[in-house]
């Protein structure tokens, strides 16, 4: 019965709480619990394969706690294993393509960088944002060769772009502690013609939190290389300042939550990390600009780098406002016209 494997469940879990000797030494494990009801027609192997389900929701959703399975559960992990199989065939199949939202200096009125997103032409369901298939690519590990072609295509993209335009790309943090970063980076640098200063890496916060020690090694090392490696979505996770300090990060991105909260509450927390920054050396952009209001406060709070709706959406490359200027102009520093 349902009450009875629930109770049978608690009773093991509160065994484990009271922690198991190993020899000399004490620990306390925990478990993550997944309860499946089998019917009368159900075999054995299907009633195993839903209990690891919902155990796996388990963790999922902290760990150290029972999920019953349902359903739902099930179809869930078998269009997660369709995306998977989609996925691996569209990057073969060049179903993916970039776009770029243009980073503006609000001190000269220039684009001075873009972050590069991907994008996938679904044959079936259209246009997919990240949102609807990284955390898959995440968990499959499909994100390291994803990584890799997001990173050539956008230091191929460059070779149209003017030379004082810098492109930003995204690393997971499967991607940082891979062990060849550094030569596949190296590599796709000098094959494309790309001076390395050009190449800004944007690393979030649960990357380098994961195994801090291994991601201050792996970004001392690439930043060696000549390019500038910036946290995303600052604030957040947990990042100690002594790691902004100590590992001589080049800059970081304010989260777009808290310029959406700036008329709310956020202004006091945008102000302190802006504060930081400048007293440390970095270089701080606001994510998700979309009114002039929120322009203005960034402003006043002296956030030089603003990123968002507010200056452009997410276009192709051909589409960027340096693309529509002469090229010389453009190098030579010229403004936008108007």
């Amino acid at each position: 019965a349902p009450e009875q494997a629930l109770e049978l469940a608690g009773r093991i879990r509160a065994r484990l709480a009271d922690g198991v000797l190993v020899g000399p030494d004490h620990y306390r494990p925990t478990m993550s619990i997944g309860i499946v009801i089998a019917g009368p027609d159900d075999v054995p192997i299907t009633a195993l394969r839903d209990a690891d389900t919902a155990m796996y929701r388990a963790k999922e959703r902290g760990r150290d706690r029972t999920e019953w399975f349902d359903p739902s559960l099930h179809r869930a992990t078998v269009a997660s294993f369709e995306l998977e199989r989609e996925l691996r065939d569209a990057i073969e199949r060049g179903q993916l393509h970039l776009v770029f939202q243009p980073i503006l200096d609000l001190d000269t009125d220039e684009v001075r960088s873009c972050e590069a997103l991907v994008r996938w032409t679904h044959p079936e369901r259209g246009e997919l944002g990240p949102d609807e298939f990284i955390p898959v690519a995440e968990s499959s590990g499909l994100v390291v060769p994803l990584g890799t072609w997001v990173l050539r295509h956008a230091l191929a993209a460059m070779k149209e772009w003017p030379n004082a335009v810098r492109v930003s790309v995204n690393l997971s943090p499967r991607q940082l502690a891979e062990p060849d970063l550094f030569a596949l980076v190296r590599d796709a640098l000098e094959e494309f013609g790309v001076h390395a200063s050009r190449l800004i890496l944007e690393v979030t916060e649960t990357a380098v939190l994961q195994d801090p020690t291994a991601a201050a090694r792996t970004i001392s090392t690439l930043r060696a290389l000549g390019l500038s490696v910036v946290i995303d979505d600052f604030g957040t996770g947990y990042t100690s300042l002594s790691f902004l300090r100590d590992y001589r990060l080049d800059g970081l991105k304010i989260d777009r939550s808290f310029i959406t909260d700036l008329e709310h509450g956020s202004t006091a927390i945008v102000d302190a990390i802006i504060c930081m920054s400048g007293a440390l050396g970095l270089n701080v952009v606001a994510e998700g600009v979309e009114t002039l209001a929120q322009l203005e406060q960034i402003r006043s709070l002296g956030c030089r780098y603003i990123q968002g709706y507010l200056v452009s959406p997410p276009v192709a490359s051909d589409e960027l406002p340096f693309m529509k200027l002469p090229r010389a102009a453009t190098e030579l520093g010229g403004r936008r016209p108007g």
